[in-house]
Order: structure tokens, then sequence, then C-alpha cells
């Protein structure tokens, strides 16, 4: 009993060995076989389709006319994407059972202001080789029992429309170099070239009519915007042409004088002659003068608060004047607008209406590259609420008959007197209006010293006011003057000094007879004094 199982175990250790070496042998044999047969074709990989193979990925366009009017053509593929244009290709043409080639997109549009509608009846686009792109359905029969695709593809071109896009299928294989574009409709035909070009970012898909694309205009706040940043871009420029020309004043300024450092002293004594030494003396001594006069100016004008002008060149010292003279013009910011250049600047006041006024003669004004003269052949320009007094004491040689000093009374005339006399005789003419002497500073020799006037209408009322240093009685033929110097004229809150500081009026309906039989000055000799002896043909002063 015990033996039997003992065998049993033998043979199943027998077998299992047996299969082990068993399979090793089989694996070995495969692997062999393996090595031994020959080496397999590698397997292709599925080609990639390149963006644009077999497909022109460029637009094409162009402009004709037709009956009169402006067409714009846009020719591209049916779609932008090169995979969906290929397998759109393929459906359409096993679909419809059409010849080689591929769909593309027409785009016809009005130019604004065309004549609207226009008719197309025949769209053509030949090669250069001689191939054709026609619409869909010229190749295509319509269905009989309807077909989606042919409607949406085959759909005739409705009428051109002013401000409308209208696609239209063509079939055909890509156009090339040379390819034109043919249309024929009710007013004609037309032919024209195809410019190739790039085509639009986003193609629209639809088939239908779409408003044309106009450009659009900037908002108002990108306008400001962007004016603001050019007058930014202005406003540098313009200071940097300010310094420049600051710059270029500074180094002429720094050029020696060519009488003083031309020529050494010592060679000016060995080769000029007396008088031409005098002479360029005093051209020397009247161009110092005028410096120092122009450097004075300078800080009365700012003093004052004119401040639009700054006083660069003050030439020489002239009879009565100094220049010529360069004024820069300087805007409300400070920035540099313009100049003013005259041959002569002399200065006119008057203390009697607290004025200034500056006289530049013989000159122009540049502004923006333009030179404009002088409209009158001089500008006045007037300074009022200004005592002329600093300015007289600074540049005296630029005032004409001005005197510094108020002239004094000389006690000759009593003042209320003649002025009492004055008011009657000129209130004797009132019929127009008339002039009273509102107040009177003084009289020396003919002269009434800081005299002002006002001017009256018929029933009283005050018209003007005119300030004068010194005012002169005269008569005229059969009118009477007054003659102001150094005046001015007050209307409201404006004052405007007289041209050359003269004024003259004239009063034609005052009785010569009145004039001269009253004591005037400039008309008669002064009264005598109290306890002095009449003059011949005058009458005795009465006691008061």
């Amino acid at each position: 009993m015990s033996t039997a199982p003992a065998r049993v175990r033998g043979r199943a250790s027998n077998v299992s060995v047996g299969l082990f070496v068993a399979t090793l042998l089989l694996g070995f044999a495969a692997l062999r076989v393996l090595e031994l047969a020959p080496p397999a074709a590698p397997v292709d990989p599925e080609p990639e389709l390149a963006a644009g193979d077999g497909i022109v990925r460029s637009a094409w366009s162009a402009t004709l006319d037709l009956g009169g009017a402006r067409v714009r053509a846009r020719l591209v593929p049916l779609h932008d994407e090169a995979v969906l244009q290929s397998f759109r290709a393929g459906a359409l043409r096993a679909h419809f059972a059409l010849a080689t080639g591929e769909p593309w997109r027409l785009v016809l549009a009005l130019e604004p202001g065309s004549a609207a509608p226009l008719s197309v009846s025949s769209v053509r686009v030949h090669g250069a080789d001689g191939t054709e792109m026609r619409p869909l359905r010229e190749l295509v029969p319509a269905p009989a029992n309807g077909d989606p695709l042919w409607t949406l593809f085959g759909a005739a071109l409705a009428p051109l429309e002013d401000g409308v896009e209208r696609p239209i299928l063509l079939w055909g294989p890509p156009p090339a170099d040379g390819a034109r574009l043919e249309l024929a409709g009710e007013p004609g035909s037309a032919s024209v070239g195809l410019r190739r070009g790039d085509p639009a970012p986003a193609e629209s898909r639809s088939f239908a009519g779409e408003p044309l694309a106009v450009e659009t205009l900037p908002s108002p706040e990108d306008e400001v915007a962007l004016l603001r940043s050019e007058l930014l871009h202005e406003r540098a420029l313009r200071a940097e042409r300010e310094q420049d020309f600051r710059e270029f004043h500074r180094l002429i300024d720094e050029i020696p004088r060519l009488g003083s450092a031309a020529v050494a002293p010592q060679e000016h004594a060995a080769t000029e002659s007396e008088e031409e030494r005098a002479q360029r003396e005093a051209a020397e001594a009247a161009r110092a003068r005028a410096d120092e006069m122009g450097r004075a100016l300078s800080v009365l004008m700012r003093f004052e608060g004119l401040r639009g002008m700054d006083l660069l060149e003050s030439g020489t010292l002239l009879d009565g004047a100094i220049g010529p003279v360069v004024f820069r013009c300087l805007d409300e910011r400070g920035l540099l607008a313009g100049s003013v250049n005259a041959r002569r600047l002399r200065l006119e006041g008057s203390r009697a209406a607290h004025t200034l006024t500056l006289v530049l003669e013989d000159g122009y004004e540049s502004r923006g590259g333009e030179r404009v003269p002088f409209a009158t052949g001089s500008r006045r320009i007037v300074l009022p609420d200004v005592d002329p007094g600093p300015w007289f004491e600074s540049c005296p040689e630029l005032f004409e008959g001005f005197a510094l000093a108020s002239p004094e009374d000389d006690g000759a005339w009593d003042l209320d007197a003649l002025r009492r006399e004055l008011n009657r005789l000129l209130a004797l003419d009132s019929e127009n209006g008339w002039y009273r002497l509102h107040s009177l500073g003084g009289v020396r020799a003919s002269a009434l010293l800081d005299v002002q006037l006002e001017e009256l209408d018929a029933s009283g009322r005050l018209r003007r006011r005119i300030f004068s240093d010194r005012m002169f009685l005269g008569v005229e033929d059969a009118s009477v003057v007054l003659e102001l110097e150094d005046s001015a004229l007050v209307r409201g809150s404006e004052k405007q000094a007289f041209r050359d500081g003269r004024y003259r009026i004239v009063l034609p309906g005052a009785a010569r007879e009145d004039w001269h039989r009253a004591l005037l000055p400039g008309l008669s000799d002064p009264p005598p004094r109290k306890g002095e002896p009449p003059a011949a043909g005058q009458e005795p002063v009465p006691d008061r």
C-alpha cells in the first residue's frame, strides 16, 4: 500500500520537469524564428496635410467700372483652413459630380456713391493658363426634388446695392498670376486683372448680403486725447526752440564789439586819424548808452507788468531814439510766440494822464515765420496808470519835449480866476456840447500846466476826459484852438494816448472878440499884481 503513492509522486514530478523544459524550448525556437525572419517594411505614418497644400492661401482683389458704377471684388477660398477647404472640396465634388477644382468665394460690392442697384448676370475668372472659374449654378442644374446645398451655393447673385456685400460661389482651379475677372450685366461688361494680396483676417462664412464694412471714426474722447498729446509735443518743441533762441543770443552777446576787439588800441592810434577816432569813440559811446538804456527799459517793463515783450537788442543811440531794436514776444505761458523788430524806439509820457507810451517806428512783427509790417508805419504800446518819472530818469534821451520835474507855476496868473474865465468862455457855445476845465495845475509863460478837460454833451452829461501836461491857447482864422501836448483821452475805464502825444480842439463857434478881450495866457499879458499899475490897455485889478 505504501509503494503506490510514491510511484505516483515520482511520475508527477517527471511530467512537471518535462513541461518546463518543453516551454523553454518553444520560447527559444520562437525567438530564433523572429531573428531569422526578414525585417518587415516600416509602416508609413498617416500623411499630414500641410497648411495650404494644394490651395493658394492668398486672396485676389480688383476694382472695375461697370456701367458707370465702381465695383470692388474680392476672391478668397471658401474656407480659411486648409483641411476644411480640402474636405469641403471633396464633398462638393462627390455630391454634384464636379470636375477637378475647389470652391471659391467671390464678394462684390459697390463703392460708396455709385449708382444702385446694379444687376450682374455673368461672372467669370479666366486664368492665364486657360483655366476658368464659373458659378456653381452654371455647372450643376437645379435638382428637381430640391437640394439644400444647391439652394445655398447655387443661388443667383442678387443686384448690387450701395453699402452691401454680395457673395457668390465659384468652382474651379486656384487662380494664378495674370488671372482676370469678367463681369457682365444690364449696363454692359467689363474685365480687369486680379491683384494678389493677403486675405482678410476673418472672412464671413455667410452667403447672405452683409453691410459693407465702413471705417469707424474715432470717438470724441480719443480725438481729445490725440490733440492733447500733439499739444504737449508742440509745447516741448516750442520750449526747445526758445532755449535754442536764448542760447543763440547769449552767444551773440559774448562776441566782442567790432570796434574794440578787432583792432588793438595801439593799432588804432597808428592807423586812424583824429576825426576817425572821434567818430569811433562817439559810435562806441552811443552803443554803450543804448545798451544801458536797453537794460533799464527791460527792468521797467517787467516792473510795470509788460511781460509779453522782452527787449533783446537795443541797437545804438539815435536822435531822440534808440535802434534798431528787437523784442521777443511771449505768450501767457511764457513761451516764445514771435518777435517785433523796429528801426527806432522812442517814449512819450504824460504826468497829468499818468500814462507812458512806447513808440516803435518803421518795423514789422514776425509770427509763425510770417512778417507783417506795421499798418501805419509805427506801433504805439500804451501803458496806462504808469508814472513816467522813473522812465525819464533812466532814459531822458528817448523823450521829446518832456521835462522830468513838474514845471512850477510862475505866479503871474490867478489860477482860480483863470479857470473861471476859461469855463465862462467855453460855455458860450453849448448848442452841441461844450468843454469844461476841471483842474489847472499852474501856468508858466503861455503854457497851462497839468490840465484836465471834461467834454460834455448838450444835456450836460460827461462824454470823456482829456488829460494834458501842457495846453496852449490860440486863434486861427475864425476859430479858437486848444493845443494839448503829452495828452491822453479817458472814456469810461479805457485810456488812450493820442498819436505823437498831441491833440487839437477846434472851437469854430467861439467868438474871437470875447477871447481877445479876456486876459488869457498866450492871448494877452498877465494881469498886474495887487498894488501895481495896470499895463497900457488893461483895467486895474479890483480889490478882493
